[in-house]
């Protein structure tokens, strides 16, 4: 009976009653798909996949369900086709571009835009919901020999000479644009395009690859177009031979035809990293990380193979360092004679990327990562794999016993070379003082390494609440403003009169709401506790309040008031709706859509009747039925209309089905008849009211929520925007690291907890400091990003007043050459570089995934110094980096010998050595401590 059912799900099309069932379905099938070469793969939107996954509770069963996704939109992925081409093929095939030739915009991201499921899961998904457009892409098997999706078919413009002329028109066409698989030879290619473009005979056709030269193809029918270095945006002539034998570009004579191949120079240190998908995170830490010179000059002139260690336990037998190595060499070839073959060179790091995700599988998917937390893994592994201490001795730190700070934090520091000496802790190691004094007068005092000065930013005493405020009279236009309320102690009393002080409208006429997906929250309707309070939220005036809505906060039950006031009104949220039908479907035709902005019906309990509803509704709505100006300025007359021009419906919170009838009957709400009967209780937390609309929406006045005309905006908005975001300079930062915390720890010599005060310094910097703006962090029970502007300077760092030893002034000062970018929202976002390449000293360029550009100069503060610096980094000015590179390279014979000791790691196992760092805070090398 369960296969059957899934049978019918699955190949008939019936979609599941259950978004549980759909959620195993689509789970079952993912975990039963197996690809192989050719298997057919189908891209979809990032966010309807999203949506989906929400309404099926994907990750979570708990989280909050969003409502059903609708037909799978991947309109936004389609890239516009040229004029002609779109001409060619309505005009002359009259038919629409196969699934595969369908081209995707430039810039889309597997991960961000799109993500890709196997003909499996597609199948039963595009069957329940429909798609206005599908994008098959096929597996293949690339030079290497790796199995990879083909994800962006080469676009190739094809020309034909002589033209075809079009029937019955006589137009002439002579271009048509064609996808093309990389692996496709030139013969599978030539068969393509006649068929495409229905030439019927291959004998009498030459193709030509054009790219500022001309060559024939003709001698190179068995290679492939990757083998021919022919790319996207080139041209290929298909040139068709007359009825007389003669051909459009003449004989070819033997050795005369040109075999040029176009190359470009490389500039070293300026190549840009192929985004794999969700991969900017780590483009971005490699690319600071490239141009920290001394590293790359000690990978790329072999040194490494010096110092690498392929016994250390906590190490992963040299092979994190080996592949780096690999990625530098590739970044910065050092053979002149080696060319590009396009004039922007990219790096694709997939190799690395797949060695990193071998050792620790947090980096092994294509899930958005941190950028930090890639970096702390990759520079624990470099230091392990390149410790020169072999034989690592246990010696235990001294407890503090009244010793001053220089001798203790000698003692620390030569305690830590006994097990640690890297180039990695040479350039990035520091040292921080802790202290830690308890009431009962015990004071403990130690000296940690760090890698990273983690900096917390600060989190505001009070939050900003964005309300959009909807007047009863709806010809009001909304007005947004903001509120700033204790983050902490702020109650919902508050933020009503604040609500009421903004609007000039009385409390109790205020209803406050959340919007889910353009619709009311129900569970939003009543707020009780101001944690419920979201950042944007709508209010509405009201005639009056429900006995429901309270608005004051209690702390418990047995506070709360126990008499509620008279229920004198209801105020029921409505939805504006258009039913529209479609003469293909296969259950019913019917189909919902919501525009403009919900509202508050607000009525009396008493005495109000069905008719009343309608009466009440015509009246408030009358300024969506004003008579409109056409294209001319002229005025069209007034809507002529029978009774109402609306009908009222009962339908569920998202407005897509009835709540009260079966599922089967596919109802999108019972009508509300015109009547004198009073009205009932079918209105709660779960239902709403549907306004079905009958004028078309182009002859009515409504709120395009789409444009931002539609509110006025406050002053206060603007007024807090400014006070919540101000700029900290980042001395003020790091004296929020040295304030002292209050905890409570317990005492081994009292034997219970005492209340003790935690202090962290400075004690010195690395000759490379890293400074980490901790902008992700967790924040009464969630996760929460700040966009505070951190002003840092890009030259002349001193940081004398930061460390707390003695140290010469000249070594505390600091200059900017690379630093890591986060843009957008938290579990998400784009991860970018600026970095000072070794070609163009003093030059700053922005490291974009595979693009490189440069910054023009009087942007570089704008640029640079941004509420998205996420990792700075810092080179000590008066660091002489030759100290470190005294010793002579290997020789190539040296090396060869060296890198036959790494062993290769076996593929395909999850290689985490549990001795090994890992991507988390409580297991960290000592080299790498990070500050939580």
């Amino acid at each position: 009976m369960e296969v059957t059912k899934q049978l019918i799900y699955t190949n008939v099309g019936i979609k599941p009653s259950s978004y549980k069932t759909e959620r195993r379905i689509i789970q079952q099938h993912f975990n039963e798909f197996v690809n192989f070469e050719g298997a057919f793969h189908y891209i979809i939107s990032k966010k309807w996949w999203d949506q989906w996954k929400s309404y099926v509770r994907w990750d979570d069963e708990t989280e909050k369900r969003s409502p059903e996704p609708g037909i799978i939109d991947n309109k936004p992925l389609i890239a516009k086709k040229p004029r002609w081409a779109s001409q060619f093929y309505n005009n002359y095939f009259g038919k629409r571009l196969s699934t595969e030739d369908v081209k995707m915009k430039n810039g889309l991201e597997e991960g961000t835009d799109f993500v890709v499921l196997p003909i499996t899961v597609w199948s039963p998904l595009v069957l329940w919901y429909g798609s206005n457009q599908e994008f098959r892409r096929s597996a293949i098997k690339n030079l290497d020999e790796e199995l990879e999706i083909e994800l962006f078919p080469l676009q190739i413009v094809v020309k034909l000479e002589p033209a075809i002329v079009l029937q019955p028109s006589r137009k002439k066409v002579d271009s048509a644009e064609l996808s093309f698989s990389r692996i496709l030879t030139v013969k599978e290619v030539k068969r393509k395009c006649c068929m495409d473009l229905m030439v019927r005979t291959m004998n009498k056709i030459r193709l030509w690859h054009v790219r500022n030269v001309a060559v024939c193809l003709e001698d190179d029918l068995d290679l492939s177009l990757e083998e021919l270095n022919v790319q996207s945006g080139d041209t290929l002539v298909l040139e068709r031979q007359s009825r007389q034998g003669i051909w459009p570009r003449g004989e070819l004579n033997g050795d005369d035809e040109p075999k040029i191949i176009e190359e470009f120079d490389i500039v070293p240190g300026m190549a840009g990293l192929k985004n794999l998908g969700n991969t900017c995170f780590m483009n971005s830490g490699l690319q600071c990380l490239s141009n920290t010179d001394i590293l790359t000059e000690y990978f790329s002139t072999k040194r490494w193979c010096v110092d690498v260690n392929t016994e250390n336990p906590l190490g992963f037998s040299g092979n994190v360092a080996k592949e780096y190595n690999r990625l530098i060499d590739a970044l910065w070839p050092l053979d002149p004679d080696f060319k590009s073959n396009s004039p922007r060179y990219v790096v694709e790091p997939r190799k690395f990327k797949s060695m990193i995700g071998m050792w620790n599988q947090d980096f092994g998917g294509f899930r958005q990562q941190d950028s930090q937390e890639f970096l702390g893994f990759l520079l624990d592994g470099l230091h392990e794999d390149l410790n020169r201490v072999k034989d690592k001795p246990f010696t235990p730190n001294p407890d503090f016993d009244g010793q001053p700070d220089e001798e203790l934090a000698q003692i620390y520091w030569e305690n830590y070379l006994k097990r640690n000496q890297s180039i990695i802790q040479e350039l990035f190691a520091g040292q921080l003082r802790s202290t830690r004094e308890s009431d009962c007068g015990k004071k403990s005092v130690t000296f940690d390494p760090y890698t990273f000065l983690s900096l917390p930013l600060p989190m505001d005493d009070e939050r900003g609440i964005e309300i959009i405020f909807f007047y009863l009279d709806q010809t009001i236009k909304p007005q947004k403003f903001s509120i700033l309320i204790d983050r902490e102690e702020g109650t919902t009393e508050e933020l009503y009169e604040k609500i009421s002080e903004y609007s000039g409208v009385k409390v109790d006429h205020i209803y406050l709401a959340s919007m889910d997906h353009g619709y009311f929250d129900h569970k939003s309707f009543i707020f009780d506790e101001f944690k419920t309070v979201r950042d944007c939220m709508n209010a509405y005036e009201v005639r009056g309040k429900s006995e429901e809505m309270n608005i004051t906060d209690h702390t418990s039950e047995e506070e709360a008031p126990k008499k509620k006031r008279k229920r004198v009104y209801c105020n029921v949220s409505a939805l504006h709706r258009k039913i529209s039908t479609t003469k293909i479907y296969i259950f019913t035709p019917y189909s919902t859509s919501l525009f403009s902005c919900p509202f508050i019906l607000s009525y009396k309990r008493k005495n109000t009747t069905y008719r009343d509803l309608y009466d009440q509704i015509h009246e408030q709505l009358q300024w969506m039925l004003e008579p409109k100006k056409d294209l001319n300025g002229n005025i069209r007359r007034k809507i002529e209309y029978k009774g109402y021009p609306f009908k009222l419906s009962v339908t569920t919170m998202d407005g897509t089905c009835c709540p009260y009838c079966p599922w089967y009957k596919f109802c999108t709400g019972c009508e509300i008849e015109i009547s004198d009967e009073v009205v009932g209780n079918e209105f709660d937390h779960e239902s709403t009211i549907a306004i079905d609309w009958k004028i078309d929406l182009k002859d009515l006045h409504y709120i395009r929520t789409e444009s931002r005309s539609w509110y006025e905006q406050h002053p206060s908005i603007e007024e807090h925007w400014n006070k919540l975001n101000k700029p900290i300079p980042l001395d003020r930062v790091v004296s929020w690291f040295n304030q002292e915390e209050d905890m409570e720890v317990y005492c081994g010599t009292c034997e219970k907890d005492e209340h003790n005060i935690k202090k962290m310094d400075l004690w010195n910097t690395p000759p490379i400091l890293i400074v980490h703006l901790k902008r992700f962090q967790f924040y009464n029970n969630r996760w929460k990003k700040s966009n505070r502007l951190v002003e840092f300077p890009l030259e002349g760092l001193d940081v004398t007043d930061w460390i707390i030893s003695e140290t010469e002034e000249e070594d505390n000062i600091y200059d900017l050459y690379a630093c890591v970018n986060h843009y957008g929202r938290l579990g998400g976002g784009h991860y970018t570089a600026f970095g000072i390449p070794k070609a163009h000293p003093g030059e700053w360029h922005c490291f974009d995934d595979s693009r490189v550009t440069p910054i023009p100069e009087d942007k570089y503060e704008e640029e640079i110094v941004s509420p998205a610096g996420y990792l700075l980094f810092y080179r000590r000015r008066n660091f002489d980096p030759q100290n470190l590179l005294s010793f002579d390279p290997p020789t190539e014979q040296e090396v060869s010998a060296i890198l036959k000791t790494i062993p290769e790691p076996p593929e395909g196992e999850d290689l985490r050595n549990p001795n090994a760092p890992a991507n988390n805070s409580n297991n960290k090398s000592t080299c790498s401590k990070m500050l939580t």
